[in-house]
Parts: C-alpha cells; structure tokens; sequence
C-alpha cells in the first residue's frame, strides 16, 4: 500500500508539474510561428496579417500594423530589433523591421510561391522556402532575393541553416503518395542535394541545435533524427500517429514537437523517449513551438492559441486515449464521404491540408457522420475526429 501511495503521488505531482498556461492574446486569427529574443520580447504571427508583439514575456501581447491582410507563416530575428516575416498575398511576401516591429517594409521576393519558412544567420544572411520547389536568398538583408535551385516538384515547409553554408530543407514531393525530402547545403545554397530517409510521411520542420544532431518531424507522428549532419536520419518512436508541424531543441537532447490534437511532445534524452504533455484545457492545433532555455517556452496555434511554460513544460504524462481505428468510405472520395469510428459517439470533426490549414470543421454528437466535400479543392487531406473516449486521425483524398 505505500508503494502505491508513492507512486500516485509521484504520478500527480508530475501531472501538476507539466504547466502550459495560456496567455491572452488578444485575437482569434491562428497563428503559425513564435519567436523570442530575451525572455520578455518575442513576436507571434499568423493569418490576416496578424502580427503580435511582447514585451513582459507573454503577459501582454500588443498588434503590430503591417499594412496588409495576408497570411503570414514564418517570423525569425537575427537582432534584437531587425527582423523578418514570410508569408503568401498576391504573391511571396516577406516584411522586414529595423526597430522592432513599430514598422513593416515589403521587400520584393521575386517569387509567387507561399513562402513558409524563414532562417537568418545574420542580419543581412538569410533564406525562405515555400511550394513550388521555393528557395530564395538574401545576402543584403532582404534589398534583393535571388532564387536558388532545388529538385523539381516539391513544396518545402522549413528551412535551419547552422551557419552561412550548411542549411536543411524538409518537405514533400508533390504527388499522391506525398514521399518526404530532405535537402542540405554545404555552399550557401549553389547546391541542393537531397538525402535519404526511410520515412514514409511528408515532412513540416526541422531544427539543428549543433552542427551534426538534428531532428526534423512530419505528418503521422513522424520524428527523425541525424547525428552525422544528416548522411543518416533514423526513424523515431513518437508514441503517436497525429501531425507534427514544429519542432525545436534546446540542446541535442531536451527538445520540443508541436502538433494536432493540443499536442506537445517532449525528449530528455536525444529522442530515446518521447512523453506526451496534456496538462491542457484545450483541442487546438498548435503549430510552432520554441523555447528560450531549458524553463521557458512558448507555443502558438489555432484560434489565437499562446501558452507558456516556464518550468520546462515537466515531464509530461498522458491522460489521453488515442486509437487508430477510424473507417472512411468512400477513400478517395470525390463530393461525399462517410465516417464510422466503431462503436463511439463522435463529437467534433475537421479537416485539415497538408501544411495544417483547417479546411473543414463539424459538431456531429452521432456515431456516424456522412461529410459534403463537394467544395474542397483535390489533394490529400487529414481528417481528425474526436469522440467519447479520445482522439483519432486518418489521412483521405479528394479526387
């Protein structure tokens, strides 16, 4: 009986301890990538233009006006004041300040692709990656963009450089079956070339925290990692089957994922393990995460969804059920499909893109749920369903 005194206590007071408080933020527009300079500045952006900025580390979050209603994906700051934001309007779009946010300039891309993702090295050394096979480069802080060559047919979703030479790009082959690239610069972008991995699932995001380890993580719970600068990526246990769309380490063996479902997952030990953070009040897709140190942390999602940890996010225990049998019929469907999740009363329902975007949401309270598609452009989608006893997600196309 003591032992199992001991135990529940230790259990409770790990559960206590993986704090994630959410943080007003002041809109409802989702956002889509977070960044901190010091622990009281960080900046958030994400859809209609939505620029967020603090000052006291999250308590407050104020608007930034940049002067245009696009969606933004991407925010990096190689200073303290200068910075860049990527994102998609009529055409690639990217901002720039020198003074901290109070204004926005457009700079000229040369590009129509959705820009995704952003990473300087310096103020004036910088890259951008979107759709279309979208590599562009910055040498004088963003006055010129110059595209760069990459393989045919692939959209690419994030982009690390370690330095001003060695870069990665993750992404997916633009196809039915969505196969995962992975592509490394050893010259500053002259060259791309792509690297192997066993992976099966399109990739979201990776992060370098040293110049051989790193870790890149992707639709179905996909995490890889590489200790040779990426010659090998093996395949990680996650412990999930949901979509991955952010990852960032501290060090080469605490780091972070972010994902579908509320999920944050975390490593101490090179990615050996990952535990599963769910202390939450909250379901929302949450896509970026990145943290400070090893006690502070933010998270952005969905709904204008901030939250932060500053102890590190604990150790994580799940209190979740998540099971794998879902049924889809017809898959692929072409204006109508039907869902049956076995027996569980089915609560919500929704449907996002490849890169995340909520395309579809329903309240459905039944067993069965038949879905008008009808309006939905053709391409592969993910469907997440919750239902009495947890959380499921399977992947379906449109044809």
């Amino acid at each position: 009986m003591k032992k199992l005194v001991l135990f529940l206590n230790v259990v409770f007071n790990v559960t206590a301890n993986a704090q994630w408080v959410q943080e007003t933020s002041g809109t409802l527009n989702s956002l889509r990538s977070v960044y901190f300079i010091n622990p009281d500045t960080g900046y958030a952006v994400g859809e209609f233009g939505t620029i967020l900025k603090t000052i006291d580390g999250g308590t407050i979050w104020s608007l930034q006006n940049m002067g245009a209603s696009i969606n933004l994906f991407s925010v990096d700051f190689p200073c303290n004041d200068t910075g860049y934001i990527a994102g998609k309007g009529i055409s690639g779009v990217i901002y720039r300040t020198i003074n901290g946010g109070n204004n926005w300039v457009s700079q000229s891309t040369g590009t129509n692709s959705k820009l995704l993702s952003l990473s300087f090295v310096n103020s004036n050394t910088g890259y951008a990656v979107g759709d279309s096979s979208t590599i562009i480069k910055t040498n004088n802080s963003g006055l010129n963009w110059n595209t760069q060559t990459c393989p045919p047919n692939c959209n690419l979703m994030s982009v690390c450089f370690i330095d001003a030479d060695t870069g990665y790009a993750v992404g997916y082959t633009i196809g039915t079956v969505v196969p995962p690239i992975i592509l490394k610069t050893i010259d500053g972008g002259v060259n791309w070339n792509q690297q192997n991995t066993s992976a099966t699932s399109y990739l979201t995001s990776v992060y370098f925290p040293s110049p051989l380890t790193g870790y890149a993580v992707g639709a179905n719970g996909t995490i890889l990692k590489t200790i040779n600068g990426g010659n090998n990526w093996i395949i990680q246990n996650s412990g999930i089957n949901f979509h991955l769309y952010s990852v960032h380490f501290i060090n080469n063996d605490t780091g972070y994922a972010t994902g579908t479902s509320n999920q944050i997952l975390k490593t101490i030990d090179g990615g050996n393990n990952w535990d599963l953070q769910t202390d939450w009040i909250t379901t929302n897709l949450l896509y970026s995460v990145f943290f400070l140190d090893a006690n502070i942390g933010f998270a952005v999602g969905v709904h204008g969804s901030i939250y932060k940890t500053t102890n590190g996010g604990g150790l994580g225990i799940d209190d979740k059920i998540y099971l794998n049998g879902i049924i889809i019929y017809p898959n692929p469907a072409t204006t109508i499909f039907t869902v049956n999740t076995e027996g569980e009363k089915i609560k919500k329902l929704r449907i996002v893109n490849v890169i995340g975007e909520e395309v579809l949401k329903e309240v459905i309270n039944d067993y069965n749920a038949t879905i008008d598609v009808s309006s939905l452009a053709n391409g592969i989608y993910f469907l997440q369903v919750q239902t009495e006893k947890g959380i499921r997600s399977k992947k379906w196309i449109k044809e």
